[in-house]
């Protein structure tokens, strides 16, 4: 699934009243004239391993050595224009061994295997404490588009949907100050 279509189907969601808000990582030319979207914060990504990686020896880590390590990625990351894509512009791309969005199924692959694969830190910081993750000391530009919340314009939240927006206003502060 590309970006344009991860797009339009919170569009569609959005539209046919399924759901009343779309939580996401803002999508290059997705704005629609009957949505709003409320920019948070700009997302921090993280190169992690699992716990008995080879490479949690190493203090120095530039992302040129990872080119020939396994990854774990999923197709949107392989988009020009996704922060992964271009931090590795310059350099070879790394070679995905196994392309999956499930977090769970990265997180278990990574406990036992050699897997290196790409995280948004909101994972690690607001993720299942069970999450084995560890962030390897390589720097990665942050996203350049936000994680967004998307309404429908004229359209009364429930009160729900309220207290959710503003809960999460709350929690992602820290983020949106870390710029």
């Amino acid at each position: 699934m590309e970006a344009s279509d991860v797009a339009t189907l919170h569009f569609h969601f959005l539209r046919e009243r399924k759901c009343e808000l779309v939580l996401s990582r803002a999508l290059p030319g997705a704005t629609e004239q009957d949505m709003n979207s409320e920019p948070l914060f700009h997302e921090e990504f993280l190169i992690v391993v699992g716990p008995r990686s080879k490479w949690l020896r190493r203090r120095n880590i530039a992302l040129a050595d990872l080119v020939d390590a396994p990854w774990i990625l999923s197709r949107l990351e392989l988009d020009p224009g996704a922060p992964l894509f271009e931090a590795f512009t310059g350099i070879s791309f790394p070679r995905a061994v196994i392309f999956s969005n499930s977090l769970s199924l990265r997180a278990k692959l990574l406990a036992d295997s050699p897997f290196v694969t790409y995280v948004p830190g909101s994972v690690l910081r607001f993720g299942a404490k069970d999450l084995q993750f560890k962030p390897l000391p390589v720097k990665l530009p942050r996203s350049p588009l936000p994680v967004v919340i998307t309404t429908l314009k004229n359209r009364t939240l429930s009160p729900m949907a309220q207290l959710f927006i503003e809960s999460i206003r709350e929690l992602v502060k820290p983020l949106a100050r870390s710029r």
